[in-house]
């Protein structure tokens, strides 16, 4: 855990001074990711308890990444107006994001795509070991259009974030491996207010946004998280246009 880790725990734990409890939690969880990167032994078993629920995971670099940014960064922290919002959650990877929104959003309906057959698998078992309702999952990537895609992995680490339908991962200096999967095109699970979309998608976001844009689909979307890639030919202007009209 770097300094601006650090930094933004100390923001979190401000806006949280008056509830002990959860003041507590986050710093307990914040000494575990530090000793975890010091002490690889110290989590050798492949679940996780993370402020109290239960996280299977295979990659244990790549889960603490997720904790760094969902819980202690909280990447995803957005006030929604809806009692109960509709949350359409695009690489949802093990869950934790889905956890994440459940935590602040008990009431929340979340439908979940996740591409990797293996990932997929972690991310249904931990929708069932913490018991949550109202959620549908896909083991679809999202793009612009139904059928089957090439989704790429790092040869040497298959199980790592970072997947892509996009050549990204040669551009990194990695060695992509390619596997089948189901795609499916957004706009089709988009036929009402969606109060909260997250995109981390890894490349496909500009794809996804303008299937959404041509099928008049933006139209419902209230709040939106975008991962952004500036490594690909995406810029905040050809996103952006799609916002304005």
């Amino acid at each position: 855990m770097g300094l601006a880790d650090s930094i933004y725990l100390f923001k979190v734990l401000l806006r949280y001074k008056g509830q002990r409890q959860r003041v507590w939690s986050l710093w307990g969880l914040y000494c575990e990711l530090i000793l975890s990167r010091l002490i690889p032994s110290f989590a050798q078993s492949k679940l996780r308890n993370v402020l109290g629920m239960k996280v299977e995971y295979t990659d244990r670099r790549a889960l603490d990444g997720l904790i760094a940014d969902i819980f202690i960064k909280r990447v995803y922290d957005i006030q929604l107006a809806a009692a109960k919002p509709f949350i359409v959650d695009c690489g949802s990877n093990i869950g934790l994001s889905i956890l994440f929104f459940k935590q602040a959003y008990k009431t929340a309906e979340i439908i979940g795509f996740e591409p990797d057959r293996c990932t997929f698998e972690k991310l249904r078992a931990n929708v069932s070991f913490n018991r949550l309702q109202n959620i549908r999952l896909y083991n679809a990537a999202v793009s612009d259009t139904d059928g089957r895609a090439i989704l790429y992995s790092d040869y040497n680490n298959r199980t790592a974030v970072g997947m892509s339908l996009t050549n990204r991962l040669e551009g990194k200096g990695l060695v992509p491996i390619g596997s089948e999967v189901e795609s499916v095109a957004l706009s089709r699970f988009v036929d009402r207010t969606v109060d909260l979309l997250k995109l981390d998608v890894e490349g496909v976001e500009l794809k996804i946004i303008r299937e959404l844009h041509d099928r008049d689909k933006l139209k419902f979307i209230q709040n939106v998280v975008i991962e952004f890639h500036r490594d690909l030919n995406n810029n905040r202007t050809n996103l952006g246009r799609y916002w304005q009209y």
